[in-house]
């Protein structure tokens, strides 16, 4: 007679590596970036993991702004564990080197030599 066992695996995989939030300033006018990371990876008491989701790979291009990028891995009882970051891109200020100066009533806006 065959004797079947199940365990039960209620154990999800453990992220390593998930990055921090990417901070990525643009010069005044360029609207996007390219953005890179060191990919995340899982580890699991089961020994198996697989990467099930992936939002973005490094080196994508993000426009100015927020966007999330999510990892997903799954071991074989289905137990998920996720690695969440954003990625912000900003662009720099066409006003920086300029200075304010009020006199007599008048505001003026005047370019610092650099």
């Amino acid at each position: 007679m065959l004797q079947y066992y199940f365990t039960a695996d209620p154990v999800p995989p453990v992220v390593r590596n998930c990055p921090q939030e990417q901070n990525v300033q643009v010069p005044f006018g360029q609207s996007s970036s390219s953005v890179t990371w060191r990919v995340p990876s899982a580890t699991d008491n089961s020994g198996v993991v697989t990467l099930v989701f992936q939002s973005h790979t490094p080196g994508d291009v993000f426009n100015v702004g927020a966007t999330n990028v999510l990892y997903t891995f799954e071991d074989g009882a289905g137990n998920q564990a996720t690695c969440r970051f954003t990625v912000i891109v900003t662009t720099e200020s066409k006003l920086e080197n300029l200075s304010l100066k009020l006199e007599k009533g008048l505001l003026e806006l005047r370019k610092e030599n650099d």
